[in-house]
């Protein structure tokens, strides 16, 4: 069910299969799923700095910073955005991240865009720290940053 959403959202996030996906959850330190009437409407991924990790996204981070929690993914179906459901997966992320971790970190797509993503991003307290631009030079994102405040 998680990755049928995830592949739903693509181009938002990447496209995976069951192997690739099964081992990024294996990577994860904080999966949170959010259920709705119809089941299963969204989920967050997390995977903390150290990580055996091969995205060049995250070798992005770990090169620049020691201490991190890095989002690899959040996906809230079509029919449930505008709803809450994200901000509400974010508010239990931070709350779990607070104590443990300086930042929280990720990137989303600057090509193709995702202006709302950025937006919304923003307006939780993310900062733009780089951009990297793939190989293909089609696609490229920026590079998100949130401090914490460890308690």
């Amino acid at each position: 069910m998680l990755l049928a959403l995830n592949d739903a959202a693509v181009p938002a996030v990447n496209r995976l299969g069951m192997r690739e996906f099964e081992g990024i959850v294996g990577l994860g330190c904080w999966v949170r799923v959010a259920e709705g009437d119809a089941g299963v409407v969204g989920f967050l991924l997390c995977i903390p700095s150290g990580a055996g990790y091969g995205s060049e996204n995250y070798r992005w981070f770990r090169e620049r910073y020691d201490d991190f929690l890095y989002l690899d993914r959040v996906v809230v179906g079509a029919g449930m955005r505008g709803r809450g459901v994200g901000g509400r997966l974010y508010a239990e992320m931070h709350a779990f991240a607070a104590t443990r971790w300086p930042r929280v970190v990720l990137e989303v797509n600057r090509l193709p865009p995702n202006p709302g993503s950025d937006r919304f991003h923003r307006r939780l307290g993310y900062e733009a720290v780089g951009e990297r631009v793939y190989d293909d030079g089609a696609s490229a994102v920026t590079m998100y940053e949130r401090r914490l405040s460890r308690t």
